[in-house]
């Protein structure tokens, strides 16, 4: 689906075709009347996306290369998060009450479940931070393998200059920064004294 409406190709239609139509829809949807296509990809839906992009650019001998072939000319952003128990307890947070953005209004933007009551878990807290780190240890390597230099963000940076950061996002990709005069981020951060208590308690009990 594709800016509300649905991508439809015959059933019998050939998967490059079908792949062809997918990234057509996205790219008129995503740059809207910009001319610049974002595209935010997680870590576990790398190897998804990319083993599809080779049905569309099966010469392309690498990741960096099929999204090149694909997308055209790709400037890389890389966003991670220092405080990787901070990230674990909001992560749990939000998979356990369904809550996953909220509007800048103070509204639920995004949320996947009707809320629960959230229950600490030490042993899901330290399983969510090891595969955080792997993550970010398998984007490192990734870039090393490729010859990749990424513009490295931090969602210190993000939630704390959010104009600062669109400016240097501006300039990677070659717009004028002062695009960013009089942005307003659109949402309202989600962390609040619950996670403020996890943290802290995580932190106090035993390792393991």
């Amino acid at each position: 689906m594709a800016g509300g409406s649905w991508v439809t190709v015959a059933d019998n239609a050939a998967e490059a075709d079908q792949m062809q139509a997918v990234v057509t829809a996205a790219l008129r949807r995503g740059r809207a009347d910009t001319g610049i296509f974002a595209l935010r990809q997680q870590a576990p839906g790398r190897v998804f996306l990319c083993a599809r992009l080779t049905v569309l650019a099966p010469q392309a001998t690498s990741d960096a290369g099929r999204i090149a072939a694909v997308f055209g000319r790709t400037a890389v952003i890389h966003l991670t998060r220092a405080d990787k128990v901070d990230q674990a307890v909001s992560l749990l947070l939000a998979r356990q009450t369904g809550l996953w953005h909220r509007a800048a209004d103070g509204s639920d933007l995004e949320r996947t479940a009707p809320h629960q009551p959230p229950v600490y878990d030490a042993k899901a807290i330290r399983a969510i931070v090891a595969d955080l780190a792997a993550q970010d240890q398998d984007w490192t390597d990734r870039f090393a393998r490729e010859g990749i230099s990424p513009l490295r963000l931090t969602h210190a940076e993000v939630s704390g200059q959010p104009q600062n950061t669109v400016r240097r996002v501006l300039g990677a990709v070659g717009l004028a920064p002062s695009h960013a005069d009089g942005v307003m981020p659109g949402t309202r951060k989600l962390a609040d004294a619950t996670n403020q208590a996890w943290v802290a308690r995580f932190r106090s009990e035993p390792a393991g």
